[in-house]
């Protein structure tokens, strides 16, 4: 065997070197910690109300507007806060009942007598526009008296109605997304020719191109009549293609411009992008000719209601007819 290989002068040095380390003093004791203070116990929190009752109250503090100022549905809103204040085990109350006691809340602020047709037309106007966009009524009229058709609901079946709307309304949002980015993704050509069909199934007559010198090439100006309850009017259209943003000199630029296409006294804007808040004030400003502004969400949403580029699905569900139910149980009773 080999010897081991000497160590380096230097290290033996550093080593020698050294001097032994002190012991370390002992550590003093800690002195005990005092037991902690058993805490109070705290006081149970208070129940929180019901969403919907939650609801109400947003509601009521947002229009208190007295019942003969209001029309269409901001009146039936006040009709269905005043009928949740009613007993629903008494059932279905006169038209009178409710304007009494719109009157001891203060949300009556006119004659009684005045007042009392304006309720059974509101409701069924109210329940006419529930089921066009396929909900359940909100007031039943039964032998002349007037109830909420949440009085014959069980909650399992409210809960889960509800539940069914909000996600409805999520897939509306998202559907009209979706398209919306699809719409933003055509060529300016397609995109143009969509735009004209639509305008087509909204009403207007004689489209026709409008050449304007110096204009980007992403627009597409248009001429047409739109019919309206006081006839033809003659509009102005700039769509932009690309989704650039509209602001307020755009609007102020096509107002001053309807001369140029065929003598317009309306205009509208329409973009697969956004409208800045001062177009919208812009379009909007009294004394001047009228001029509408469509973002990409409207858009979306015209073509949704005219049916261009979507596809309707329906989900049919079967719910208990309480009519019938209740026609039953007062025969056999």
């Amino acid at each position: 065997m080999t010897d081991a290989p000497a160590e380096l002068p230097v290290a033996e040095a550093l080593r020698e070197s050294r001097e032994p380390r002190e012991p370390r003093e002992p550590r003093e004791p800690r002195e005990s910690r005092e037991p902690r203070e058993s805490r109070e116990p705290r006081e149970p929190r208070e129940p929180r109300e019901p969403r919907e009752s939650r609801a109400r109250e947003v509601s009521e503090a947002r229009d208190r507007s007295p019942i003969a100022d209001l029309t269409g549905k901001p009146l039936a809103d006040a009709i269905e806060w005043v009928l949740s204040g009613f007993d629903r085990n008494r059932g279905p109350v006169s038209f009178q009942a409710v304007l009494e006691a719109a009157d001891r809340r203060g949300r009556l602020g006119g004659e009684l007598g005045a007042s009392l047709p304006l309720i059974p037309a509101a409701v069924r106007a109210d329940n006419l526009r529930r089921i066009a966009e396929g909900k359940r009524p909100r007031f039943r009229i039964v032998g002349g008296k007037l109830a909420l058709s949440d009085w014959q609901i069980d909650g399992e079946l409210g809960r889960a109605e509800r539940e069914f709307y909000q996600a409805l309304d999520r897939l509306r949002e998202a559907s009209r997304r979706s398209l919306l980015r699809a719409l933003q993704e055509l060529p300016h050509r397609a995109l143009g020719e969509l735009v004209v069909l639509l305008l087509e199934q909204m009403g207007y007559v004689e489209l026709a191109p409008v050449r304007r010198p110096g204009a980007h090439g992403a627009e597409l100006h248009l001429s047409g009549k739109a019919r309206g309850p006081q006839g033809e009017v003659r509009t102005a259209i700039v769509v932009r293609r690309d989704g650039r943003e509209i602001g307020r000199e755009r609007v102020t630029e096509l107002r001053g411009g309807l001369h140029h296409y065929s003598g317009a006294h309306a205009g509208m804007i329409i973009t697969t992008g956004q409208v800045l808040s001062g177009a919208r004030d812009e379009a909007a400003a009294a004394g001047a000719a009228p001029v509408q502004v469509v973002d990409g969400m409207a858009l979306a949403r015209l073509c949704e209601e005219h049916g261009i580029a979507t596809v309707p699905r329906t989900v049919t569900v079967s719910v208990p007819d309480w009519d019938l139910l209740d026609g039953l149980r007062t025969s056999s009773g």
